[in-house]
């Protein structure tokens, strides 16, 4: 051929490997980009749905308060049916407030609420765990592990006991600990209530004292 004709035949034969280089290249990136858009849209989806879980879930944590003794209905009813949030009640009756914390991060893993509520610590106003001191550490350490885990801690301060003002005395001493915690919403529990709200063992709340307890944490949420 003559030279010209050589060389145009070069450029046509050329042009083909590199053309199957360039489609080879080009899939791979799209297929790269593809992968990678749906791994990091899955990470988000479930983060979402993370998110959204903890947004929707109230745990409380009492004692027999919280659980209802000697009374129709509890707090954690009026607080659900006042907020509409979904609610789990963790009480336990005759548990310290220490008692009730150790509790909290096994809780926390097995319901991974948004809300923590908290009213603990008339066992100690009645001389169990570590009395007053121990039940306002208990609080600032629930609050500390609310922090760490992205939840917003409520903690009541306790209701007044009426039976003996001895213990009513124990009673003001913890509530005035917990409203020094920091990293939590504090609940006027105490505040709100008076001889009328407390039933006849002149520890528990009635019914009318567990629809103020109620109300006074849901004033608090969301």
């Amino acid at each position: 051929l003559p030279s010209w004709a050589q060389h145009f035949a070069r450029l046509g034969a050329e042009p083909q490997p590199l053309m199957r280089l360039t489609l080879h290249i080009k899939l791979f990136l799209t297929l790269l980009c593809i992968f990678l858009s749906a791994c990091g849209g899955g990470s988000s989806s479930s983060d979402g749905a993370a998110q959204e879980e903890q947004e929707n879930l109230i745990l409380v944590l009492g004692d027999s308060i919280g659980a209802g003794t000697h009374t129709s209905i509890t707090f954690p009813d009026v607080i659900a049916s006042l907020t509409g949030i979904p609610l789990v009640n963790e009480s336990t009756p005759s548990i310290s407030a220490e008692q009730g914390v150790s509790r909290a991060s096994s809780l926390i893993e097995q319901y991974n609420p948004r809300y923590i509520v908290s009213l603990l610590g008339t066992n100690n106003a009645l001389g169990a765990g570590g009395q007053a001191d121990g039940a306002i550490r208990s609080m600032q350490t629930l609050a500390e592990i609310c922090v760490e885990n992205g939840i917003v801690c409520i903690i009541g301060t306790i209701p007044p006991i009426t039976l003996d003002s001895s213990l009513n005395g124990n009673v003001k001493k913890i509530n005035i600990g917990y409203r020094g915690i920091s990293d939590a919403r504090i609940a006027f529990v105490y505040s709100a209530m008076d001889a009328s709200h407390i039933g006849a063992d002149g520890i528990h709340p009635n019914d009318q004292g567990q629809r103020v307890i109620g109300e006074v944490f849901s004033a608090q949420l969301p």
